[in-house]
């Protein structure tokens, strides 16, 4: 006999999602043939183990990205997005277990190469062709659910807000139940969506059947009004959402998560973990890999006018904080007179002394971080990220600026999110670190992939210079 927990939160699944992922693995094996057949392959049975590998590899990727659940509440970009690292995870395993097991299958066949994109051509279009019919549907009121609020608090009337602006998910909003209701000597939150009724009119409409969904979006401390109301509910059919409010807490990059079986919420965690931490070496690795290839010749040429315009090493090497405020030693090219040591630290301001005549110009551009690729490819640093302050600096605004070292939860970078909007250089007064540490919370707060790579251009074009770069 199975040990049930009641008490136990599982992901949302069903007969849908086994059915899904039974597709997709079809449709992996199906695109290797179409693959063999249209670009000059053989379909052999080599073929047929590869697309069972690529299928199998691709529902482990899929496990890590929770891509088997409900996607009504999320946007299509998101689904894609997630499908496609997803394919990409798969197909890099995919390389390396033939690279190593038959390198030639992989080299003498363009089949295969032609597989990975088809495949993800073949993901996007299937998911799209999905939403565009259960649109569709949902014009004609099919696949449809109905929807209230319980609590006319900010959350709730935030849940409102949301569910008005994606009309493509299907939910119909019948309004908002309040116990305050009829009740003069107690404010409700105003919004665009009305209160409707009290609880009873709420477990009333729920009883015949009218509701779908109910959004509970009571305070946190009112737990025990929510087990009274999920108690009342008990004998009718709706599904019944818990809305936390965590607008106490600053929240980074929260998430939710299980320990055993218990359900737990991060409210301070990082993005890079799980498939993200793949994604994000790979992109650093590539393209640090690209960079450094091509700056080369001017890495020389820059070490050697350091060399010849002062005495000095041509590197400066200097102790930073790093990811979860393990140290680390930052690479740059010297710009200053004296190699100073982190016991000696001072910013440098404008048109300062220390600063060799070559180093203005370095600084200027930001040409003497250059040799912090060779940080990215060592695994210390990132290209996109907080930028790493030094030391003393670090302990000096950590006990001033709220969630100051929040800043760790992620690799220190060459550019970043605050970088690109004009806050780099001299942080001489306190709203100046205020501003940088804001910027770099919200990029953890929004990490992706497409988010790195959107910094990286504007690093191309604006990041690297500025008045404030000196």
């Amino acid at each position: 006999m199975n040990n049930l927990n009641p008490n136990t939160v599982r992901q949302q699944g069903g007969a849908f999602v086994e059915f899904s992922r039974v597709t997709d693995g079809l449709l992996i094996i199906a695109c290797l043939w179409y693959s063999c057949l249209y670009y000059g392959g053989i379909w052999t049975q080599e073929h047929m183990i590869l697309s069972m590998l690529g299928a199998g590899y691709f529902t482990l990727a899929a496990s890590f990205n929770h891509l088997y659940r409900s996607w009504r509440t999320s946007s299509l970009f998101t689904e894609i997005q997630g499908i496609c690292l997803s394919w990409v995870f798969a197909c890099v395993l995919i390389t390396l277990t033939v690279y190593f097991f038959n390198p030639a299958l992989l080299f003498n066949n363009t089949a295969i190469f032609y597989w990975f994109a088809i495949t993800t051509i073949a993901f996007a279009g299937t998911r799209i062709g999905i939403r565009v019919l259960l649109r569709c549907l949902r014009v004609f009121g099919l696949n449809s659910k109905n929807a209230v609020i319980l609590g006319g608090t900010g959350v709730g009337q935030k849940v409102a807000n949301n569910l008005a602006q994606t009309t493509w998910m299907g939910i119909r909003l019948l309004g908002i139940y309040d116990g305050r209701f009829r009740d003069q000597g107690r404010d409700l939150v105003d919004g665009p969506i009305p209160i409707k009724g009290n609880f009873d009119d709420l477990i009333e409409m729920a009883e015949k059947g009218s509701i779908d969904i109910i959004y509970i979006a009571l305070p946190m401390r009112a737990e025990l009004r929510i087990k009274e109301m999920c108690d009342r509910l008990k004998n009718t059919s709706c599904s019944i959402y818990l809305v936390p409010d965590f607008s106490t807490f600053d929240l980074l990059h929260s998430t939710w998560d299980s320990l055993g079986d218990l359900p737990v919420v991060g409210l301070i965690d990082t993005p890079h973990k799980g498939l993200n931490i793949l994604v994000k070496r790979i992109e650093d690795v590539v393209i640090s890999s690209i960079i450094l290839l091509i700056i080369s010749t001017p890495l020389l040429i820059i070490a050697l006018l350091v060399k010849l315009t002062s005495k000095g090493p041509v590197l400066f090497r200097q102790t930073r904080y790093g990811l979860a405020g393990e140290k680390f030693v930052i690479w740059k090219f010297r710009t200053f007179k004296v190699n100073e040591d982190d016991s000696s630290f001072s910013q440098v301001n404008k048109n300062d002394n220390r600063v060799t005549s070559i180093g203005n110009i370095l600084r200027r551009y930001s040409l003497d971080e250059l040799p912090q690729f060779i940080n990215v490819l060592q695994g210390r640093m990132s290209i996109v990220g907080p930028r790493p302050h030094p030391i003393p600096l670090d302990e000096e605004h950590r006990k001033i600026v709220d969630r100051y070292m929040h800043r760790q939860k992620v690799l220190p970078g060459i550019t970043g999110w605050a970088q690109v909007n004009g806050h780099r250089g001299l942080t001489d007064s306190l709203d100046k670190m205020e501003k940088r540490v804001e910027f770099d919370l919200d990029y953890i707060n929004n990490w992706s992939l497409a988010f790195d790579l959107k910094i990286i251009f504007m690093s191309i074009f604006k990041g690297f210079s500025g008045i404030n770069a000196h």
